[in-house]
């Protein structure tokens, strides 16, 4: 089975979740509140989970060399992403916040399971780890206009970057997690697809109808997201001759669509909520038809 089949298959399923959000909420079974609780149960459980069972179970697997390789990778796909943003938007915060930030989390880590393996989400867990960290620094400073933010050291409290520390202490030290945990956090981590994509839905259902979708900007930065920033980064990584093993997770990674945490601190920061949550879904939508392309393309550009 082709793995342009195994992701379009992938997408499908995603999509149906995404249309029972968005029933959902239309039909007031879901209304702000349950969705920023779906959110919640993700956030601080469902994706830290997803990211220490890639750690608990592949632990003896990974060479260390790949690994680090990873670590420095992601940190360069993120620094593409942000200087690209920045030179295109930089008088947009919004704009800029949402492309300079991908959905890794919430679409990544399920495309990557499915169509490669859970052993893979390892390479993506410090790409999402890093992303956290940086959204909460860089992307609060972009929407605030500040230089410098109070409660900075609140990131170590973030489940995110303390399962990915969690996970690297227990490839370190090789180990063996109980099987009464390692259980939990597996069973925990195989509904982080249903709900992530239910809650997209449910933020799809938010928007000022098909209008959204003809919006000149919200296309504009919906395709450097889900297009150019991932083409430049497939390229870079043919240059450097990197491992294909490594390449294929994080390519998943930066072409997923503007990131829904985009939407939570445009809320908390009382800025535009409603483009917020129009750029998640507009991209989000536009996604079920370029990732499978570049991801294709990914696929026969490095070989």
């Amino acid at each position: 089975m082709s793995n342009l089949y195994i992701i379009l298959k992938q997408l499908l399923i995603m999509f149906l979740f995404m249309l029972l959000g968005f029933l959902l909420y239309k039909n007031k079974k879901i209304d702000n509140d349950g969705s920023k609780s779906i959110a919640n149960l993700l956030i601080y459980i469902v994706l830290p989970c997803s990211i220490l069972t890639s750690f608990i179970n592949n632990n003896m697997e990974i060479p260390s060399k790949l690994f680090l390789g990873s670590i420095a990778l992601s940190l360069l796909c993120l620094m593409i992403s942000i200087s690209i943003s920045s030179l295109l938007f930089k008088n947009k915060a919004i704009d800029n916040f949402g492309v300079s930030f991908s959905n890794a989390g919430f679409m990544g880590i399920p495309i990557i399971t499915s169509v490669l393996d859970e052993k893979y989400l390892i390479y993506a867990a410090s790409y999402i780890a890093l992303l956290n960290i940086l959204q909460y620094f860089y992307g609060q400073k972009l929407l605030l206009g500040e230089t410098i933010l109070k409660n900075k050291w609140d990131i170590i409290k973030n489940p995110l970057v303390i399962s990915f520390f969690l996970g690297v202490i227990i490839y370190v030290f090789q180990y063996q997690v109980p099987d009464v945990f390692n259980s939990l956090s597996k069973s925990l981590a195989s509904i982080n697809s249903p709900l992530a994509m239910i809650l997209l839905g449910a933020y799809i259902a938010q928007v000022r109808g098909v209008s959204s979708f003809l919006n000149k900007n919200l296309v504009i930065s919906s395709m450097v997201r889900l297009v150019i920033i991932p083409i430049i980064t497939i390229f870079i990584f043919k240059l450097l001759n990197v491992s294909k093993e490594i390449i294929l997770p994080l390519i998943i990674c930066v072409s997923a669509p503007v990131g829904s945490n985009l939407a939570v601190y445009a809320q908390k920061l009382d800025k535009d909520y409603i483009y917020s949550v129009e750029l998640v879904s507009v991209s989000t939508v536009l996604s079920l038809v370029t990732m499978p392309i570049i991801l294709r393309l990914a696929d026969l550009i490095i070989g």
